[in-house]
């Protein structure tokens, strides 16, 4: 059994298609390992995001905003 964490940039004003499809693998890849499936938002708009990430299956949405995720490239870290 193993867990799995779905990490996802959230910046705009809803999530993308790439993080539901992300959400939808981590989802999968949780039933076909009888573990839990959770989310961590990270960015500006963690807080206004999580409840639509709740929608999604994730048994927990974690949230993390900071102004030093307001800029992600590997260049800034």
């Amino acid at each position: 059994m193993a867990d799995t964490l779905i990490i996802i940039q959230a910046t705009g004003n809803e999530l993308s298609k790439s993080d539901l499809a992300a959400a939808g693998f981590g989802r999968e890849a949780a039933v076909a390992s009888g573990g839990a499936f959770d989310i961590l938002l990270l960015g500006s708009s963690a807080a206004a995001l999580s409840a639509e990430a709740a929608g999604l299956g994730a048994g927990t949405v974690f949230t993390m905003s900071s102004s030093a995720l307001e800029v992600s490239t590997a260049e800034a870290f």
